[in-house]
């Protein structure tokens, strides 16, 4: 978690907004979060309109690998 709040702060970005931006980067997923309010959908909206550069998309793969007991459907084609 201290890596992508590191990236986000490079970014000017919160780490929701940064994993969400790196699911859209990963090419087969479409990420559907669920905002409960404004506030919410707002801040899911800061994850659009940029781009993670391609390692920090594959450092952010690599750590979600190394995460026991969850299985991650975001691997390339």
């Amino acid at each position: 978690m201290s890596r992508i709040k590191e990236i986000g702060a490079s970014y000017g970005k919160s780490p929701t907004q940064v994993s969400l931006n790196w699911l859209t980067c990963q090419g087969n997923v479409v990420p559907i979060p669920g905002a409960k309010n404004a506030s919410q959908a707002k801040e899911f909206a800061g994850a659009l309109g940029w781009s993670l550069t391609s390692d920090e998309v594959e450092e952010l793969r690599t750590l979600a690998r190394e995460i026991k007991g969850i299985k991650m459907p975001i691997e390339e084609s």
